[in-house]
């Protein structure tokens, strides 16, 4: 090993010199040596010190070297950086939807001042053991831009299907086989974006994709193949055709001998999903700024990205990607936490989806853990005796789900849907009658457990009425009617969803009457 071989040398180039030493003391020793004119019995005297100084030097020559004990046999860990330039690269266009792209010298990506929308396809070869890991992977590609008012740009790339280079439009992957979505954006067609690649000058776009080219290399792929997109501007990036070479695409990948873990795990444990984040102040605030926490890490890093957009692909993001490899996070073996920047809180009344994952000792990242959490925008008014108040209305709060849901059911129209109408109507006569149905999503409130309340009250606006109406509330069982679903006959479309009677069967006794 290369530790037992260094003190091998080591060793082995004392004794040389002891050897070198000994060589010249027997050449000082010949009648022309300077010391010709001392005694017989002196030069004995001054040999056998010689001698027995050497052999000291023979006994300490070990004692320069601590002793320790015989290493055992470790593997080596190799690392190799590879550059490859893609098999196959081409262009595909919303504007042009059925012409191939394989043989440009250039090709646009991104989202031009009309709207016109370019993303890149490539291809590159994946030559690595099940014995090695992946820990980085970039491509890099030379990208350009004309315009003056446009050129903030979000770079996304997804592993993609294969896909035939001769053949490949915005509208199909291979001749007569449509991708799922146009321009590759199915799920069958793509994997997730990852988080985006920001540029705002003519330059080198590095692209992380080492995410794409693990996940290739676990599937036992021999080739990567890559999806590339982007947001907020449109540039020119070289292709393969390229005439300069400095300018082709390259992938870079950087890996080690050592066989690919399996990305870790981690717990989120900052937010629930679905539910509304707010501070714990007891006038109701959303948690613009949270301090995002986590636990049970079984890994070396955690990464966390957010984004107004259910699939982390929207011009509107900031940069919202942290990660304890490059921020400050406070952190234990398995557990840390950090807090959102100020400069980079959410808005209120939004809907923030924040996705999550792992890496391991190998560097190999475990997949995304995707969740959602709410920012109701509240009204609430402090009645200063330790009380408050808050009132909403329908769509108050500025979340995309309204707040109150409703619809009705008729009992002489029966497969009619009444959840878009305007106006609910209840009616009871001897032939007829109608069920208004109407829910309030508690939980986008962000009460607090230890809430009480005290007073609550539904406010309904009466248009007409004819006779002597009298209404009656009933509190119903949660989550069996969908609104623009809901008929007399069904609460929500699908087999197993039938009801009798207009959902009559699944309230209680009345809770107000005389309404």
């Amino acid at each position: 090993m290369g530790g037992i071989q260094s003190n091998g040398i080591e060793l082995c180039g004392c004794l040389n010199d002891i050897q070198a030493k000994r060589q010249y003391m027997a050449q000082a020793e010949r009648p022309s040596s300077p010391m010709r004119t001392a005694s017989e019995t002196r030069r004995t005297s001054t040999a056998l010190l010689l001698v027995m100084m050497f052999l000291l030097a023979d006994l300490l020559v070990p004692s320069a070297v601590p002793n320790q004990p015989a290493l055992d046999d470790q593997s080596i860990v190799y690392s190799v950086t590879t550059v490859d330039a893609p098999t196959f690269d081409s262009v595909i266009s919303d504007t042009n939807p059925n012409t191939i792209g394989n043989q440009s010298v250039s090709g646009d990506v991104g989202i031009s001042e009309f709207s016109e929308e370019s993303r890149l396809l490539f291809t590159f070869p994946l030559n690595l053991t099940s014995s090695s890991s992946i820990q980085s992977a970039t491509l890099d590609l030379v990208c350009t831009t004309d315009s003056v008012s446009m050129t903030q740009i979000n770079v996304y790339t997804a592993g993609v299907a294969s896909w035939n280079d001769s053949e490949a439009t915005w509208m199909q992957s291979d001749s007569n086989a449509p991708w799922d979505g146009q321009g590759a954006d199915g799920l069958s067609d793509r994997g997730a974006w990852e988080p985006p690649f920001r540029a705002a000058a003519n330059g080198t776009f590095s692209l992380n994709v080492t995410a794409h080219a693990q996940a290739a290399a676990a599937n036992g792929e021999s080739e990567l193949n890559l999806l590339v997109a982007g947001t907020g501007a449109m540039y020119t990036c070289e292709l393969l055709e390229s005439s300069n070479p400095n300018n082709r695409p390259t992938l870079t990948i950087d890996s080690s001998s050592t066989a690919a873990g399996s990305g870790g795990s981690m717990e989120s444990t900052f937010a629930e999903d679905g539910h509304a984040l707010m501070t714990g102040d007891f006038i109701l605030t959303a948690a613009r700024a949270p301090m995002i926490t986590y636990d049970s890490l079984s890994g070396e890093a955690v990464e966390y990205q957010f984004s107004l957009d259910s699939e982390f692909k929207t011009e509107l993001d900031l940069e919202w990607h942290y990660s304890n490899m490059w921020n400050s996070f406070t952190t234990t073996s398995t557990s840390g936490s950090y807090q959102v920047p100020a400069s980079e809180q959410f808005d209120n009344g939004t809907l923030v989806h924040y996705r999550y994952r792992s890496m391991d000792t190998t560097s190999t990242l475990s997949s995304w853990s995707t969740e959602s959490f709410l920012l109701p925008a509240h009204d609430v008014t402090d009645n200063g005796d330790n009380t408050a108040t808050i009132e909403v209305f329908v769509d108050d709060l500025g979340l995309p789900n309204a707040f109150i849901e409703d619809a009705y059911a008729n009992q002489l129209s029966r497969n009619t849907k009444y959840g878009d109408q305007a106006t609910l109507v209840s009616t009871l006569t001897s032939n007829k009658e109608s069920i208004i149905h109407f829910r309030m999503d508690l939980g986008a409130l962000g009460l607090p457990a230890n809430a009480t309340i005290l007073d609550a009250n539904v406010e309904l606006q009466r248009q007409s009425n004819s006779g002597s109406s009298m209404l009656s509330m009933h509190e119903m069982e949660s989550n069996i009617w969908i609104e623009d679903e809901l008929t007399w006959n069904r609460g929500s479309n699908g087999n197993g969803n039938d009801w009798e009677d207009g959902g009559r069967a699944f309230s209680s006794s009345a809770t107000a009457t005389g309404i």
